[in-house]
């Protein structure tokens, strides 16, 4: 199964890396960015330049609460820990979005999909989203039918 989702042109991801005044360093030959979500310094990976990235469009384009983004949360799945890229809580609390972020190189394909229900099958989140900075797919899960829509834009956080 293959997913479109739609084109980043609007948030232009290749632009943002270039004009972000980024803080990094080099510790022991490993580039790192400093976290203003963590606030600390993480390992500057691809995945993690497109997690910066779209933390930054959320607070910027679609003003979602800084305050309200957590960033690799961990969760537990059948004893198994993981860790979500990013999710959104809502006004109590609750995970009202949650994220999978991929590097640039990677298709948003049906293992990325299945990464992301199987994350949500705890979060129960309103929203579910995939995005390699190339593309963004964004879905709200219907919990009483098992179906989920597909939407053409991520939905701003005032709406909630």
């Amino acid at each position: 199964m293959n997913y479109e989702g739609f084109n980043n042109d609007e948030w232009k991801f290749e632009k943002f890396v270039k004009v972000m005044e980024l803080k990094t360093r080099i510790v022991d030959g490993r580039k790192e960015i400093f976290d203003e979500f963590r606030g600390r310094y993480v390992e500057f990976t691809p995945e993690e330049n497109v997690r910066q990235w779209f933390a930054h469009v959320l607070v910027d384009t679609y003003a979602y609460p800084r305050g309200r983004i957590g960033i690799e949360i961990s969760l537990s799945i059948r004893r198994k820990i993981y860790r979500s890229d990013l999710i959104v809580f809502d006004k109590e609390g609750k995970p009202w979005m949650v994220v999978e972020c991929k590097s640039p190189e990677v298709n948003l394909t049906e293992k990325v999909f299945d990464q992301a229900v199987r994350y949500n099958h705890v979060l129960k989140a309103v929203f579910i989203v995939l995005t390699n900075g190339k593309s963004t797919i964004v879905m709200k899960p219907d919990y009483n039918t098992g179906k989920i829509e597909f939407l053409s834009e991520l939905p701003f956080y005032s709406a909630r």
